[in-house]
């Protein structure tokens, strides 16, 4: 019954009838309850006792159910689900109160990764004010295409009236009159598909600047990218006049600067830090940073490449593996927890009420099953809980009390 409602993503009464049909065993909604309670209370037990204090960077977000939200916290490197929790909002008291319950069990990370939700910053900088909390990339980058989306559609829209006046002019040729006046709408309706279209093309370009250059992951040090965004701001300051909606996200823009680029800052500090243990030249490490930027196909990096093995010789390749590692292990986005998210909305869809039981017992079952696939690979054959701990386990099963049924000899 339990491997059926959380493997099979079953529902309670998918269950009596799969147990009716394939084993011709009766049983009713109440016994389901009771076995589901009896292990809640066991995989209670489980998630308060795992330590947090080897989360090093935490994800935060709030997925919603029937209009309420449940808090989600998942750690960056072992996709462990710390944090699952229904609220009746998602306010600073809300976050504060569970950021507190999560410090008790050792929660203590070097930073965090979320979205611009004014709850959730409001309630982590009250319980610690002296830890970092990054804005996610992802999110700025789909509001920037919302948009160019925006004023693409404009764009069309003038497109059509151009070419429905056009075509009026043609069927009026006769008509000075009636053409004069058509004559001066075209000017106007003309020069507002220009300046769109002129806007559009600007829009992208800054755009692909934004997410190639100044948010990637691989790229120059906090402060060149600093002077790239204020110029990205300053492009859109520019044609904000006429469009309100440039104004908008331009001054969102302008607000989270600092902690959008956050994650370079950590980079740079990873980088000085690795060319005091390996006595690597920390100039090398931020060209090598900047060449895993560009493309093999771009000349570019073999430019920095070249230089870059003149000054290092033979610790050439070490430093590659060096930074490369710092990249990878450094996130810029909280896609894990979108990830979880999309992964309890299968189980959410079942039913509209989510109580706090049941969640603890998804929590669980997130945390104890194994990864057989990840872009990771120090996750895949593993659990959440054994990449955190670094100590393996008995099967979520068996955690539970309930052991592998044996078949006959």
């Amino acid at each position: 019954i339990i491997t059926l409602l959380l493997r099979c993503h079953a529902p309670y009464r998918g269950v009596i009838a799969f147990l009716q049909e394939v084993f011709g065993y009766s049983t009713s909604l109440g016994t389901i309850h009771n076995i589901v309670n009896d292990a809640i209370v066991k995989a209670s037990a489980v998630n308060s006792s795992i330590s947090l204090e080897n989360v090093k960077t935490g994800l935060h977000d709030e997925i919603y159910q029937n209009g309420l939200p449940v808090l989600v916290g998942v750690d960056a490197h072992s996709m462990f689900c710390y944090l699952l929790a229904n609220e009746e909002s998602c306010d600073g008291t809300s976050w504060g109160y569970h950021l507190l319950d999560l410090q008790e069990n050792g929660f203590a990370p070097d930073s965090v990764i979320a979205d611009q939700g004014k709850g959730h910053r409001a309630g982590f900088k009250e319980v610690f004010p002296n830890t970092p909390c990054f804005v996610d990339v992802f999110h700025i980058l789909k509001d920037f295409s919302e948009l160019i989306r925006y004023y693409e559609n404009k764009k069309a829209s003038a497109d059509e009236e151009l070419r429905k006046i056009e075509k009026k002019m043609k069927s009026l040729e006769r008509s000075q009159k009636k053409q004069s006046k058509f004559s001066r709408i075209l000017g106007v309706v003309r020069a507002n598909e220009q300046h769109l279209s002129e806007l559009v093309f600007a829009l992208n370009t800054l755009f692909e600047w934004l997410r190639q250059d100044i948010l990637a992951i691989a790229g120059p040090c906090f402060e060149v990218r600093l002077e790239l965004f204020n110029f990205v701001i300053d492009e859109l300051r520019s044609r904000e006049a006429k469009y309100s909606k440039v104004a908008s996200f331009r001054n969102k823009l302008e607000n989270i600067k600092e902690e959008i680029l956050g994650f370079v800052d950590v980079i740079d500090s990873k980088l000085k830090l690795a060319s005091t243990e390996n006595d690597l030249p920390i100039k090398a490490l931020e060209k090598i940073a900047i060449m895993l930027s560009h493309d093999e196909s771009d000349l570019r990096r073999y430019e920095i490449e070249t230089e870059v093995r003149g000054v290092l010789s033979d610790q050439f390749y070490t430093a590659i593996t060096v930074v490369k590692e710092i990249l990878e292990s450094t996130p810029r986005a909280s896609s894990l927890v979108e990830s979880v998210n999309s992964l309890l909305r299968n189980y959410f869809f079942l039913r509209r009420e989510i109580g706090h039981g049941y969640l603890e017992l998804l929590q669980f079952y997130l945390n104890h099953r194994v990864l057989t696939r990840s872009d990771r690979p120090h996750r895949v054959g593993k659990t959440p809980r054994e990449v955190l701990t670094g100590e393996t386990h008995e099967s979520w099963l068996d955690i539970l009390g309930f052991p592998k049924v044996k078949r006959a000899a």
